[in-house]
């Protein structure tokens, strides 16, 4: 007798064997590497051995789970033309999807030799395994490599009668190893926080899912139910809580897939959600003024007393019923300035509080009543470079009641006291190296010049403010600065400054563009219209766009940090600028957090020929973008500017616009006062960018030249 026979026989002879206490286990779940449309593995469980599982090439297999662990000796199968045709398998066994052990190898189903009940069904049996998971991987039939079973049945181990089958030989000529991926993910889960106690907190879970193969998606899971699902690392889920409506323990878990289908649910994370009613108690606010009757120029001080039981978070002031101002820390302050007969007239002011929960309170409302006599201003003269400003609307020189200190460029030395006309300082940097305090002036001898940056960093009080100016007899003191970007920075508060002139010095006045551009010039040297290259219509060129960044006196609040009313109430006054980029620039805020400068004034001063350009793109780089040309260039809110002069503020040699320029540049900006201003031969007026609630009235434009 031959191996195959023999081999025959007990096959044979096992499919006769019988077990004592066998029951039928039931089927759980079934899973397959692949399928053929319309044959699901689900069909090798439904009773129903006229449907079937199907799929090719070769070596594909499908899984069978018993939801718990069985003491299982054999299977019956019906597989797929069982009846007309051989088929090769092996079959595996396992408690956890895991570790798994082969008890059939090779087995061959042959309808001549195993005789096939009616139903089409084949017993194999195996020594007594406990397993929860059966794996049959199938190589292909004699017909073909289709894999196909159309229903399995498994019965408890009982008393076994009979002896042990050996393993089955490969048959057909099929053999080798089969690519198995019955492994699941592993996955853990983790959260940001297990405790919530804040409204509008989030919660981010994190799966951690790896597999031999690949994870292709991770399900989230909230008390038991499926609520997302990600199918790409990283695996999250992010959970935002409102309010005490969302209060409770969650239990949080996830379920990790791999390609074959195999599952791995995460351990259980629980989130518990306290968050506190939402407060309902408003807070309490009132509103008072240093003064509800105006009859001269001056400011108002609007104070707010606010308080919460849980905290005030900002305070809003309204003007007749519009929003003036916010502050969000305590003093809550604001100021109002009246300048002149202009702002004549009966304002209401309210003050709204706020707490973290966005309750708010309204106070009461104080009425201010402005009525200032009429100063019959006369603001300009001829042109820019003789134009004497005069008015009587702006504010008054500060009186002096502390220490005043001297500079003279020409006479003085740094080692001199500096407290008197006869032994000033000489130089910018000893003056910024004082420490001035309120009532305190710093004053700079009339005719005399300096050419670094005097930096006014220091903080007077509004009813004891801080002037820095000038004395003696003769011409403005000329600040002519010959490095940096400014000629004089101001980021101090309560600080008048009067009777300065600023410019740039030749010297550093801003490299030329690269552009092949060129301007033709006035017999006065004042440039109009960019032409091409070659002049254009015959005209001579010799001025090419200057670049850069030139500011002649510029407040800035860049030392919020350490005092919050940096950049804020000061007075530019009486003063001049020149060859600029920007005559005069109140610095907005930043990405760093620095605040917009706010409620300074500049007040009959003449601001002229910024004519340097801060962007000159070519067109083909970038269109749109030039700008430059600035007069007063206002990024801050609730200023004012009234009663100046402005001429010649103007770049001609624009990449983009030919002309570029104006006089009031408003970007960012709100609640400014522009009033009883005049323009002369600037690129324009007024532009306005970003802006909102400026207010610009009795102001005056004229043009002398043709473009």
């Amino acid at each position: 007798m031959n191996h195959r026979t023999l081999s025959a026989l007990v096959a044979l002879f096992f499919v006769l064997t019988s077990f004592a206490g066998a029951a039928r286990i039931p089927i759980v779940t079934v899973t397959a590497s692949s399928a053929v449309r319309e044959t699901p593995a689900y069909l090798t469980a439904d009773n129903n051995p006229l449907t079937s599982w199907i799929a090719r090439p070769a070596s594909q297999w499908i899984r069978w789970d018993f939801g718990s662990v069985q003491n299982v000796a054999s299977v019956d199968l019906a597989l797929y033309n069982g009846r007309t045709q051989d088929s090769v398998f092996d079959l595996w066994v396992s408690t956890d999807a895991i570790t798994w052990k082969q008890v059939l190898r090779r087995a061959l189903a042959q309808p001549a030799k195993h005789p096939l009940d009616k139903d089409g069904f084949q017993r194999f049996t195996f020594l007594r395994e406990s397993a929860r998971y059966v794996l049959f991987v199938g190589y292909g039939s004699s017909r073909n490599n289709m894999v196909g079973v159309s229903e399995a049945r498994f019965e408890s181990a009982g008393t076994l009668i009979g002896a042990a089958l050996p393993d089955f030989i490969p048959g057909n000529g099929v053999a080798g190893p089969v690519d198995l991926d019955v492994t699941p993910p592993s996955v853990t889960l983790a959260a940001s926080k297990t405790s919530v106690t804040t409204a509008n907190d989030s919660v981010e879970l994190v799966a951690n899912a790896t597999d031999n193969r690949g994870v292709t998606k991770v399900e989230f899971y909230r008390n038991g139910t499926l609520y997302g699902t990600d199918t790409s690392a990283p695996f999250t889920s992010t959970l935002t809580y409102l309010s005490s409506a969302a209060n409770g323990t969650y239990s949080y878990s996830v379920l990790a897939y791999d390609a074959a289908g195999n599952t791995r649910s995460s351990e259980v994370v629980t989130v518990v959600v306290n968050i506190p009613a939402a407060d309902s108690s408003a807070p309490t606010v009132s509103l008072s003024a240093t003064s509800t009757n105006v009859t001269a120029a001056g400011s108002v001080l609007l104070t707010a007393t606010a308080s919460d039981n849980k905290g005030v978070t900002k305070v809003e002031f309204y003007r007749d019923g519009v929003l003036a101002h916010t502050e969000q820390v305590a003093p809550y302050e604001h100021t109002e300035t009246y300048s002149s007969d202009f702002s004549n007239g009966t304002y209401n002011f309210t003050a709204r509080a706020y707490d973290a929960d966005n309750n708010a309170t309204t106070s009461g409302t104080v009425t201010v009543i402005v009525n200032i006599a009429s100063s019959n201003v006369v603001p300009m003269g001829s042109t820019a470079d003789t134009a004497t400003v005069t008015q009587t609307a702006n504010s008054p020189i500060p009186t002096v009641t502390g220490t005043t200190y001297y500079v003279d460029s020409v006479d003085g030395s740094d080692s001199n006291s500096g407290t008197s006309t006869g032994a000033p300082w000489k130089t910018v940097t000893k003056a910024n190296a004082v420490t001035l305090l309120p009532g305190d002036a710093l004053l700079f001898k009339a005719g005399s010049s300096y050419s670094s940056m005097l930096h006014a960093k220091w903080y007077g009080t509004s009813s004891n403010r801080i002037l820095i100016g000038a004395y003696g007899n003769g011409a403005k003191p000329i600040f002519e600065f010959t490095g940096g970007e400014k000629g004089v920075l101001v980021t101090g508060a309560y600080l008048t400054i009067d009777n300065l002139l600023v410019r740039t010095a030749p010297s550093h006045y801003p490299a030329y563009d690269a552009s092949p551009e060129r301007c033709i010039n006035d017999t006065a040297g004042t440039s109009y219209w960019a032409q091409t290259a070659n002049g254009g219509n015959g005209q001579p060129y010799d001025f090419r766009q200057r670049t850069g960044w030139r500011v002649g006196i510029n407040i800035s609040a860049e030392d919020y940090a350490n005092n919050a009313n940096s950049g804020r109430f000061n007075v530019i006054q009486n003063s001049r600028t020149e060859y600029t980029t920007a005559g005069i620039h109140l610095s907005g805020a930043n990405s760093s957090g620095r605040p917009a400068t706010s409620n300074n004034q500049v007040i009959a001063t003449a601001i002229t020929k910024s004519i340097f350009a801060s962007v000159n793109t070519p067109v083909g780089v970038k269109y749109d973008d030039d700008s430059g040309g600035f007069g007063l260039l206002i990024n801050g809110h609730n200023n004012i500017a009234a009663y100046n002069y402005f001429e010649g503020n103007i770049t001609n040699c624009s990449e983009d616009y030919r002309i570029e320029g104006g006089d009031l540049e408003i970007f960012s900006a709100r609640n400014n006062f522009m009033h009883h201003n005049t323009s002369i031969n600037s690129g324009t007026f007024t532009e306005l960018g970003g802006s909102t609630n400026n207010r610009a009235e009795r102001n005056v434009t004229r043009t002398t030249c043709t473009r």
